[in-house]
C-alpha cells in the first residue's frame, strides 16, 4: 500500500552514523491517517549508493510480523552490521613504560 506522507508524519527517535559517513540508521515511527495508527520503522540510508537504501515499516504494532517481513528486517540489520564491522578499530592504548632500573635511580647522571 502506498501512503503519501506529509510534514510531521515521521518522527525519528534514534539515529546513528555508520563507519566514516558510510551510512545512517534511522529509527522511529510514522503517523498518518492513511496508516490508521502509528507504525514503527527502521531505515538504512547508504550514503555511497542510493540503491542500497532500505526501509522496514511494521504493518501494525498489534500484529506479529510475517516471515517475509522478518527476513526483510534481517537483511536490513545485516547491511548495518557490515558497515559497523568495516569501521576502523579504536587505537590500542600506549604500552606501559618499563620500570627504571635501580642503577638509573641511584645515578641519574
Amino acid at each position: 500500500q502506498r501512503v503519501a506522507l506529509s510534514q510531521g508524519d515521521i518522527v525519528v527517535t534514534h539515529y546513528e552514523v555508520l563507519g566514516y559517513d558510510d551510512g545512517i540508521v534511522l529509527e522511529g515511527f510514522a503517523n498518518n491517517s492513511a496508516l490508521g495508527q502509528p507504525s514503527n520503522f527502521k531505515a538504512f540510508v547508504d550514503l555511497h549508493q542510493a540503491t542500497g537504501n532500505q526501509l522496514f515499516l511494521a504493518a501494525s504494532p498489534e500484529v506479529a510480523p510475517t516471515a517475509a517481513q522478518l527476513s526483510d528486517l534481517d537483511t536490513l540489520n545485516a547491511s548495518i552490521s557490515r558497515l559497523n564491522g568495516a569501521a576502523m578499530p579504536a587505537p590500542a592504548p600506549p604500552a606501559p613504560e618499563a620500570p627504571a632500573s635501580a642503577e638509573a635511580v641511584a645515578n641519574p647522571n
